[in-house]
């Protein structure tokens, strides 16, 4: 199995990516997501009491991706 990158194995304030099968980040590069879809993986994943917010969060930034990326409104 190959090895994390030394970056990888530390998180800075929290452990709200630690205890997933995979961190969204390297979910995110290895699929060569865009900066908003990213960005919702990582709300959708984060493991934390504030839930509701962070789908919202993640809501947000898919809206984004439609309207900017794709151009696209509402």
């Amino acid at each position: 199995m190959k090895r994390k990158p030394k970056s990888l194995t530390k998180q800075i304030a929290g452990n709200h990516y630690k205890n997933l099968g995979i961190e969204p980040i390297e979910y995110i590069l290895a699929n060569k997501l865009s900066y908003c879809c990213g960005n919702a993986v990582k709300y959708i994943t984060r493991d934390k009491d504030d839930r509701i917010n962070d789908l919202k969060k993640a809501i947000h930034y898919l809206e984004m991706e439609i309207e900017l990326v794709h151009n696209k409104k509402r």
